[in-house]
């Protein structure tokens, strides 16, 4: 894993620099793999470099528009955060709702949204 800080976008050549990057990680063959890639911090959002980090940072090469799943969802899920839940869904409701339409865990409103396309999940659903 390459971990890049504030410190490389102070330089001219900063596109370059993300560029040697960005080779290392394909050629070394570590872009989509566990525990490698590229963890950046602040400040990585400038628009030279942009072209060649866009495809990897946001997996432009598999469809467009690129539907990103928000991180609340994705770790409540896949780290099993979702076991531990003590409240319910019947505790969320209006008093105005029809509870029995609700039934069932917070995981499965997820889920349920995953499955309708709602929201994007990875790994993605297929249908």
């Amino acid at each position: 894993m390459i971990i890049v800080g504030a410190g490389l976008n102070h330089w001219y050549h900063l596109d370059m620099n993300y560029r040697g990057l960005i080779n290392m990680l394909i050629f070394c063959g570590c872009v989509g793999q566990s525990g490698g890639g590229w963890a950046h911090y602040v400040g990585q959002e400038k628009l030279r470099p942009q072209t060649g980090w866009q495809p990897l940072a946001f997996a432009l090469d598999w469809q467009r528009p690129a539907r990103h799943m928000n991180s609340t969802s994705y770790f409540y899920n896949h780290s099993s955060q979702w076991r531990y839940e003590t409240v319910t869904a019947e505790e969320l409701l209006s008093p105005m709702a029809d509870k029995s339409r609700y039934t069932g865990h917070l995981i499965d409103f997820n889920v349920r949204a995953e499955r309708m396309g709602w929201l994007p999940s990875a790994p993605a659903v297929r249908h």
